[in-house]
């Protein structure tokens, strides 16, 4: 029979969806509220501003998103089908962009391309997600079959049309999985295009900053973000059908095939991987330098400079005392995040592992073990058509139960998708009537960034608590082990290195977040990327000296966490 939801699941999902309900839903609520109550949306969409907006918006990240899928299948195929040595120093380096702070790699191509302009944002954008790519298609790559790759060769197809014809075909829904995520990512890019666009590119996510902080202009700013959010959920429904399609396939395909050196052509594959490992090297590299060039050459005056406050007080407090908010908000933030996704994620599995364990059982009378005849006659054949109703049934509600897996596991994705700038804007206009009015609270900065590390905490847990045997936890079971005592002592063991992984990302994540931030952060309680955006907001060659030399702490953060993720081999999860 179906397995209920249990009442200790239920429970264990009301915390994290609560927290999704009051951070998240009610302040993005609150914000389409105001767009219709003052008019704002009809007023605002109905403008070809607006719609040259959205125009670029997507143009600019359908180009990012082919960047990254062009630049990312090589990778993937030196990921996936190749021993050569280095592979762990190369992991490092296309997974490093992922977590970078996007104030980080703004700067980064403005050091590189000092003009911006439309390339720039593309090439930016494209930095940041070829390590999505190249980690999604590589994970369903490694499992492909050869053979039907070989035998494809030896009825006479060149490597170009067995890779078009065979492989191409059975890489599709990681492909598709990848760029769904990429263009949602490119679409609400917020760092990259404020520091690189200025106020000649805008995309929808900038001028919704621009409208709120600057312009004051909260009905319109809500229209956009209406807009925006849903664009998301349109993006978000294209990833999960994806993904699942993905997951799908993963499963068909089973046990990975084992790599091995390159042969013929495959060597130009490799040699296009490298190019691209070296080219994502070239922005960091720029950052560094420019964070160690002065007027008068080189030298450590940007870093000195770091325990000041800028020229003339461009900051109200030192970028040491920036860099002690960050860390301390950062930690706070995945704290709350690593609790918040285990609870989801453990959820999700369970509920998808109620949803397989569901068997089909008939009731009394309608199994028999009667002869041929029996089995023909009248009461043979109610029996067969009520089995049949039953397994239609039963499969009917494994749908329903899968799903509502799928509702809730895009749930718990949303804030990924959503804009942090909308989530920061509906902070400002909501919270305000919570107990303590949380809008004037350094808390509130920990529970932004909680939410958009979140997801990510749930996408490298899932595929670890997925992965346990299932008879692990019966042996357990049938044991006496109660629910609580099953999952500590079989999936805390198993997944204990993942929630590292999980946490440290996290943190990564959480140092370097910029959009709600900028919102929420008050001049006293900046963190280090919001005082990176306004010492470059302001003259003074010293601003800029000390805004790369923060840049460049931050790189040696990611980098190190990276390192040490790769070195203990830990998965990373979904994207």
């Amino acid at each position: 029979m179906e397995r209920a939801i249990r009442p200790g699941t239920t429970l264990l999902a009301l915390v994290p969806l609560g927290f999704l309900a009051v951070f998240f839903v009610w302040p993005v609520v609150a914000i389409m509220r105001l767009g219709f109550d003052e008019g704002g949306v009809l007023a605002t969409l109905g403008t070809a501003r607006v719609w040259r907006l959205v125009g670029f918006t997507v143009a600019q990240a359908a180009g990012a998103t082919v960047v990254a899928v062009v630049a990312g299948l090589p990778v993937a195929f030196l990921l996936a089908r190749t021993n050569l040595p280095g592979l762990g120093i190369i992991r490092v380096i296309i997974l490093v962009p992922f977590v970078l702070p996007s104030v980080v790699v703004g700067l980064a191509f403005r050091a590189m391309l000092p003009d911006g302009g439309v390339w720039a944002i593309v090439l930016a954008n494209a930095f940041f997600n070829v390590a999505v790519v190249a980690r999604t298609v590589a994970g369903l790559w490694t499992h492909l079959d050869r053979r039907a790759e070989d035998a494809a060769r030896a009825l006479g197809a060149s490597r170009l049309r067995t890779f078009t014809s065979v492989t191409l075909p059975a890489l599709a829904p990681a492909i598709g999985s990848a760029a769904a995520v990429v263009f949602l990512f490119c679409a609400t890019s917020f760092g990259v295009v404020l520091i690189l666009g200025g106020a000649r590119l805008r995309t929808l996510e900038t001028e919704i900053y621009l409208r709120t902080v600057e312009l004051l202009d909260l009905p319109g700013a809500a229209a956009l973000s209406l807009l925006q959010v849903g664009a998301v959920v349109a993006v978000l429904s294209v990833g999960a059908v994806a993904r699942r399609r993905r997951e799908t396939a993963l499963r068909l395909r089973g046990q990975a095939e084992s790599a091995r050196r390159p042969a013929g052509g495959e060597w130009a594959v490799v040699a296009a991987a490298l190019g691209v490992v070296v080219l994502l090297c070239v922005p960091i590299a720029s950052l560094v330098l420019r964070s160690l060039s002065t007027p008068d050459g080189w030298g450590l005056d940007g870093y000195r400079a770091l325990t000041g406050v800028g020229y003339e007080g461009s900051l109200q407090i030192s970028g040491l005392d920036a860099a002690r908010n960050s860390l301390a908000a950062a930690t706070d933030a995945t704290l709350l995040a690593v609790t918040l996704g285990t609870m989801a994620s453990v959820v999700l599995v369970t509920l998808a592992r109620d949803g397989r364990g569901t068997t089909e059982r008939a009731p009394s009378g309608l199994t028999s073990s009667a002869g041929p005849c029996a089995r023909n006659g009248p009461r043979g054949r109610a029996a067969q058509e009520g089995r049949r109703r039953l397994s239609g049934g039963v499969k009917q509600r494994i749908r329903h139960r899968v799903r509502y897996v799928e509702v809730v596991d895009t749930a718990f994705m949303l804030p990924l998708g959503v804009s942090a700038v909308t989530v920061g804007f509906g902070y400002l206009i909501t919270l305000d009537l919570l107990p303590g009015d949380l809008r004037t609270s350094p808390v509130l900065v920990p529970l932004a960034q909680a939410l958009v590390v979140t997801p990510l905490v749930i996408r490298v847990m899932l595929p670890v608590l997925r992965s346990i045997d299932e008879r692990l936890r019966q042996a357990a079971g049938s044991l006496g082990a109660s629910p609580w005592r099953v999952w500590w002592e079989v999936d805390v063991p198993m997944a204990g290195r993942s929630l590292l992984t999980a946490a440290a990302f996290g943190y990564v994540v959480a140092l370097g977040e910029f959009g709600a931030t900028s919102f929420l952060a008050r001049p006293d309680t900046a963190t280090l990327p919001v005082a990176v955006a306004r010492l470059i907001s302001r003259p003074g060659e010293l601003n800029n000296q000390m805004a790369y030399a923060a840049c460049t702490l931050l790189v040696l953060v990611t980098v190190a966490v990276v390192a040490v993720v790769e070195r203990v081999r830990v998965p990373v999860g979904e994207f």
